[in-house]
């Protein structure tokens, strides 16, 4: 994903993402699976639509 492209409100939700995916490795860190869970869920509902526009972009295989 190019960050530089991203639109204002996009890059807000990449951001906030990255901040719950740092927070999950750090309750992993203190063996807190549940909260970790919790936040790399949340982190991937807010990735999932970045995910939808890197697929759209992939050529299908012939």
């Amino acid at each position: 994903m190019d960050r530089k492209s991203l639109t204002a409100d996009d890059s807000q939700r990449d951001i906030l993402a990255q901040k719950l995916l740092l927070e999950a490795e750090e309750a992993l860190a203190e063996r807190d699976s549940v909260a970790a869970m919790s936040l790399a869920t949340k982190a991937s509902t807010l990735l999932a639509p970045f995910l939808k526009l890197a697929d759209s972009s992939v050529p299908s295989a012939p």
